[in-house]
C-alpha cells in the first residue's frame, strides 16, 4: 500500500507530471505483483529514477522512450 502515492510524489518533487497510469497485477489474487506503466509529460530525470528504483517494494523501472505522435515513421521513410 501506498506505492502509487509514493511513485507519485517522487515525480512531482522532480516536476514530471504523469499524463497517465495504467495498473494491473500480474497474477489475478489480492497482494500479488504488480505493473504500472506511466505516460509522462516531459523527460524524466536519473535521480527520479534512481529514488523509485531504491524504495524496497519495487522490482525493476524501465524507462522507454517514444517518438511524439506526430514524428514520421522511421521504417516508412
Amino acid at each position: 500500500p501506498g506505492l502509487i502515492g509514493y511513485i507519485g510524489t517522487v515525480l512531482g518533487n522532480h516536476n514530471v507530471n504523469i499524463a497517465h497510469m495504467a495498473l494491473g497485477r500480474l497474477q489475478n489474487q489480492p497482494g500479488g505483483e504488480a505493473i504500472a506503466v506511466l505516460n509522462v509529460d516531459g523527460d524524466v530525470p536519473e535521480a527520479a529514477i534512481a529514488e523509485v528504483s531504491n524504495h524496497k517494494d519495487v522490482s525493476c523501472v524501465k524507462l522507454i522512450k517514444m517518438p511524439p505522435a506526430t514524428a514520421p515513421l522511421s521504417w516508412l521513410q
